[in-house]
């Protein structure tokens, strides 16, 4: 008897609620149960009057651990875990109020949401103004001058400006819209290959894979921009290379399918490679730097993963990782 009040009062000292119970009814539970569930007022708390998405977690008996339930607005995270002694069967639930921690993360997040939202307007705001300052420029050479050959020259230039404005905002729909994603079998060799000689470099690149045929099932249209992306950005960085190094390797490693895409092309070695896929980051001269960015989101849309490292060459490996279905 005595060993029994000093494991229930071990057990009350513990900084998580404990519920124990034991063929359907309530066999003990600590004043921080209590007070979660709530059921300060109780001393005798009959199993039927606990929450109901707590009762069928008990009922199923399957160990849970770091698992997330609300109860009366709560964020509780629960772990459960059986044990028999004989035929009796315990069902020991443990429970934490995680709620200010939730609603810290959540504030977290929120705060960086309007970072880098923030960040992006900026990026908007210096994009947009770039093409407006030239045609605004432009227009006022014009409104000033009578020379016919002048004109047309300025007027090309600001139809030029006019199209680059046209192509942000295109970028910007493709990169905001959410779009479904299709369920397309598709052998990534022979699809590579394919767009090998479409851009006619089959000769430049190097492509390997094994004698077994990979599947992958996807979006053929979105994973086919992805790949044209991910291609002319590696041949616009071996252009002016000496050593011209760009080699695909499609394997499987576990239960994943990979696709590394290597290249000879030289990046800073002070450069953040994590910063290659964020929106408006480009470290070439043209272009508005949405393409990896909008790449990164076609790919987890299909529940892959895509980053770059550097590699032996001095240059950067793109690898994109699917699961193997």
């Amino acid at each position: 008897m005595e060993e029994q009040l000093i494991y229930k009062e071990i057990l009350e000292k513990l900084n998580k609620g404990i519920l124990i119970i034991c063929e359907n009814s309530v066999c003990f539970i600590n004043e921080i149960a209590k007070k979660i569930l709530p059921f300060q007022n109780y001393n005798n708390i009959p199993f039927e009057i606990l929450p109901h998405q707590l009762k069928k977690i008990i009922n199923n008996s399957k160990e849970l651990e770091n698992t997330e339930i609300t109860i009366n607005e709560k964020t509780i995270e629960i772990e459960l875990y059986v044990i028999y002694n004989g035929k009796k069967k315990y069902t020991i639930t443990t429970l934490k109020d995680i709620s200010i921690k939730k609603n810290s993360e959540i504030l977290k997040n929120r705060e960086n949401k309007f970072a880098t939202l923030g960040e992006l307007s900026l990026s908007i705001a210096h994009e947009i103004r770039n093409p407006l300052n030239i045609i605004r420029g432009f227009a006022q050479l014009i409104d000033e001058s009578n020379d016919v050959e002048f004109i047309k020259e300025n007027i090309k230039i600001i139809i030029q400006e006019t199209d680059s404005l046209v192509n942000l905002a295109n970028f910007l729909l493709k990169y905001g819209k959410d779009e479904n994603i299709k369920e397309d079998k598709i052998e990534i060799a022979s699809f590579l290959e394919k767009i090998l000689v479409r851009l006619k470099i089959e000769n430049i690149v190097n492509i390997e894979f094994g004698k077994e045929d990979i599947y992958i099932y996807g979006d053929k249209e979105k994973l086919t921009q992805v790949a044209l992306n991910i291609i002319k950005n590696g041949l616009e960085s071996i252009e002016n290379c000496e050593q011209k190094i760009f080699n695909i390797k499609i394997y499987k490693k576990n239960k994943y399918i990979i696709i590394s895409f290597e290249n000879s092309g030289k990046f800073e070695k002070n450069q953040n490679l994590k910063n290659l896929f964020i929106p408006f980051f480009t470290t070439k001269s043209e272009g508005v730097g949405l393409g990896l960015a909008i790449s990164k989101k076609i790919i987890e849309k299909h529940i892959g993963k895509i980053y770059a490292v550097k590699n032996r060459y001095g240059g950067l490996t793109f690898k994109i990782i699917f699961i193997n279905k």
